[in-house]
């Protein structure tokens, strides 16, 4: 049963009266401590390894850390010692340890040295988590970031110090826990705003060491760039690197990287040109993956259609009806055509 582990650490925690109260002249031996710990060591590994069920062995993972919350310093660290050493001989799952601890309800800043010792014992066995369990902790720590006050007093740095510790070593590139991809997406995505000042040099400085990756992988000045529009149709190749989601308009950028903030920008100034230049038409459809068999309304292009007929209506009032303003309409008149035709626009008013 899951309450077996009870007996197990009232022995460990047990004090005699006599050694109480002569507690100062006791005079402690090395060698006796350590064979103590070792048989102590041993019957909670047995315990354990008895209750090999996962739904078991979670509620005795929860009974330890409930009763560890209640304790001394002294003897936090001693039940830590015997909790990280069944971990590493296999009595434990890694993950399950550390899951179970980093998301304890008990695991409040309030109580600082169960706080200190629970991400200690945590960044000692991390290593033997796999990268989606790492994920899960590092979620962990950032949720236990947010319960820490923005300002933080000199009795609650040691807590926060080893909140930052386990979070380095997570980030730490040399000590390979979580692919350095999964983590720069995951700090972008579910933690845009960091979820503590204290973390947000680490934060950013792991973030920025992407740039050059997102530089690698992007064209630079790209948003300042006009491609040269094909006349005679529009082969695949020259398009690619000017596709636009249809609803944003914005690059279709390679995953989620810090990109420079002109990339992410609304391209309305892009899509204005091409549709302005001769036969664009089969350009503009390919940058928008629009295609003719689908009826595919794109309320970007009308919008931008219907500014360039008022800028053509300005320019007429202000040059005339010359032969450079006629062309212009014909241009305009055949875009609304095409576009209209196959149902990518439509002005019902």
């Amino acid at each position: 049963m899951a309450d077996s582990v009870i007996p197990v650490l009232n022995d460990i925690l047990k004090v005699e009266g006599i050694e109480e109260t002569f507690s100062c002249f006791l005079v402690h031996r090395p060698n006796v401590e350590a064979e103590k710990i070792a048989a102590w060591q041993q019957e909670l590994n047995n315990t354990f390894r008895k209750n090999a069920s996962p739904e078991q062995l979670d509620l005795m993972i929860r009974h330890y850390l409930g009763i560890i919350s209640k304790c001394s310093h002294n003897q936090i660290q001693l039940l830590m010692h015997l909790l990280e050493s069944a971990v590493k001989g296999g009595a434990l799952p890694a993950r399950r340890v550390c899951e179970l601890t980093i998301t304890s309800e008990i695991l409040q800043h309030s109580n600082g040295h169960f706080w200190i010792e629970c991400f200690r014992l945590i960044k000692k066995i991390i290593d033997l988590v796999e990268y989606k369990g790492v994920r899960e902790i590092m979620k962990g720590c950032c949720e236990k970031a947010k319960t820490l006050p923005w300002r933080l007093n000199s009795g609650l740095q040691p807590q926060t110090q080893a909140l930052l510790e386990l979070a380095a070593k997570i980030m730490d590139r040399d000590a390979c826990l979580l692919p350095g991809y999964l983590l720069v997406n995951e700090l972008q995505t579910a933690y845009p705003d960091c979820p503590h000042w204290r973390l947000s040099d680490l934060f950013s400085d792991y973030v920025d060491s992407f740039r050059a990756c997102a530089q690698m992988v992007s064209i630079v000045g790209q948003d300042e760039m006009r491609p040269v529009v094909e006349h005679s149709g529009c082969p695949e190749h020259p398009v690619n690197p000017w596709k636009l989601n249809p609803q944003t308009l914005k690059f279709f950028l390679k995953g989620v990287l810090p990109y420079e903030p002109e990339h992410n920008e609304k391209q309305t100034g892009l899509l204005r040109y091409v549709l302005e230049q001769p036969y664009s038409r089969d350009m503009v459809c390919g940058m928008l993956g629009l295609n003719k068999q689908h009826k595919q309304h794109c309320q970007a292009i009308e919008e931008q259609l219907v500014e360039l007929v008022i800028l053509a209506l300005e320019r007429t009032e202000a040059e005339g009806d010359d032969q450079v303003t006629q062309d212009l309409w014909l241009h305009l008149s055949s875009q609304l055509i095409y576009f209209v035709l196959f149902q990518f626009a439509s002005f019902p008013r």
